[in-house]
């Protein structure tokens, strides 16, 4: 999760990249942001960051942003309430350009913001949005693929050794190495008499000795598998506002459409 007040920075930006192709999976960021001007426009915002930093090479997974929360479906459905929105004081020309944006804004969403926090008044409702988005998007069937891996990983390296033991003709020294056994439990016996012999019975040069010698070399030369964690085969969301699938010009294309609310 990333938390932050206003619009997230190209750090933040490159640090969120970096985490997910570390993790060398796909991703779905969801999020969330107040219903107003400014929040609006944030994911579409960090879209574009994200835009550019796949353009040069620094996002390679596959990514998708779809805004979570606030949406206009929420505001009446759970009867959240609006607020006016502050104009900008500024006579220059920011402060004109933004209290135009408020009025273009306003007349495409309606009169008065609504804050992420209002959802906290509703916070059954607040969870079941979170949890179905996270479960939407989660592969319900991971957890029995990962111990199918894990059993056919398992299955594999026993495998391995067991055909390298065998190729190297392990077994044929198990008569001897029996032989062994049993005189070294005849000795054990009698270990006030012979306890000299036993010392002697158990040095590297002894048949158990040369055995586990032999079987430690051959595990050493034996490749084992790579375990490897299965992909995950959850749905993405339909026509997201950033899809790193997409060419630059498209993403961009989605941007502009999303702040003009197409």
């Amino acid at each position: 999760m990333v938390e932050g007040e206003g619009d997230l920075s190209l750090t933040v930006a490159n640090e969120l990249a970096q985490r997910i192709d570390d993790a060398g999976k796909p991703a779905v960021i969801l999020y969330l942001a107040d219903f107003d001007v400014k929040g609006y426009d944030m994911p579409a915002n960090m879209a574009g960051k994200l835009a550019w930093l796949h353009q040069r090479g620094d996002l390679e997974q596959h990514v998708v942003i779809e805004r979570l929360a606030v949406t206009t479906d929420q505001i009446e459905n759970l009867d959240l309430p609006r607020k006016p929105i502050e104009e900008s004081s500024a006579t220059g020309t920011g402060g004109v350009a933004y209290n135009r944006r408020i009025t273009e804004w306003e007349q495409e969403h309606g009169a008065g913001a609504t804050e992420l926090n209002a959802l906290e008044q509703h916070p059954d409702e607040f969870r079941r949005i979170v949890r179905d988005a996270l479960e939407r998007y989660t592969d319900p069937d991971l957890p029995r693929k990962n111990a199918r891996r894990s059993e056919q990983w398992e299955d594999d390296v026993q495998a391995r050794i067991e055909d390298r033991l065998c190729e190297a003709g392990v077994d044929d020294e198990l008569d001897d190495l029996e032989a062994w056994i049993e005189d070294f439990n005849a000795a054990y016996a009698e270990v006030a008499d012979v306890f000299e012999r036993l010392r002697g019975l158990m040095d590297d040069e002894s048949p158990l000795g040369t055995w586990e010698s032999m079987v430690q070399d051959l595990l050493a030369e034996t490749e084992l598998p790579v375990a490897t964690v299965p992909e995950g085969e959850a749905a993405l969301p339909d026509n997201p506002i950033y899809d790193s699938g997409r060419s630059y010009a498209e993403n961009k294309a989605r941007i502009d459409r999303y702040r003009a609310s197409e």
